[in-house]
């Protein structure tokens, strides 16, 4: 049974954790860019989320990435850094570039940071 110190770190802990992921998830480079909550051509977009899909662009075809309830097309030819961490289900940040057509012409993944709260065992 938890203890009410418990249950309270535990709520601290997950609040702290969606505003981490609402203050990452979507945010832009440039704010005067956002349009109905869309990210605007030619801006840079920083976000973390769970991986919903991930279909790797070819040389030919365009590709796409689900993160939460956004998706991307990703422009044919593009080079995804950190692509093997895109699997569906895991937890990821990404930094990615649009083009005029609002696809992703580059993109870095990576690991989010780590979370303070099970640090410190909570």
């Amino acid at each position: 049974m938890w203890s009410r110190t418990a249950a309270l770190a535990a709520a601290a802990a997950t609040i702290a954790l969606a505003a981490t992921i609402a203050a990452c998830d979507g945010a832009l480079a440039n704010d005067d860019s956002v349009s109905g909550g869309a990210a605007e051509p030619g801006v840079s977009l920083d976000l973390c989320g769970v991986v919903k899909g991930w279909t790797a662009p070819t040389d030919k075809i365009d590709g796409s990435l689900a993160i939460d309830n956004r998706s991307w097309p990703v422009a044919s030819g593009t080079d995804v850094t950190g692509k093997e961490l895109l699997t569906v289900g895991a937890n990821v940040c990404a930094k990615a570039q649009l083009d005029v057509n609002r696809r992703i012409v580059s993109c870095t993944v990576a690991a989010p940071p780590p979370d303070p709260w099970a640090a410190a065992g909570y």
